[in-house]
């Protein structure tokens, strides 16, 4: 069903997986997450998220940002409205 501006709508939310992993950086824990969003009492849209929670990064790690670069973002495209 498509949703309507002013439409009341429903969103369900339940835990459907929660898996921890090994990375380079330090331990991962992929937690995913499953929405539903109903309006008048009609399922609209379904999805998937994926939340990664990654290990606290070490005192002496750089909190800046690593250069531009390739398969890197370049914040410097992109003009504020």
């Amino acid at each position: 069903r498509a949703i309507a501006v002013g439409d009341a709508i429903e969103r369900s939310s339940r835990i459907a997986a929660i898996s921890e992993k090994a990375g380079a950086s330090g331990s991962l824990v992929f937690v995913e997450i499953d929405h539903a969003t109903s309006t008048a009492g009609v399922l609209a849209i379904e999805e998937r998220q994926t939340l990664v929670y990654r290990e606290a990064a070490r005192a002496d790690a750089a909190l800046s940002p690593p250069e531009p670069g390739p398969g890197r973002f370049d914040p410097a495209g992109w003009h504020a409205h």
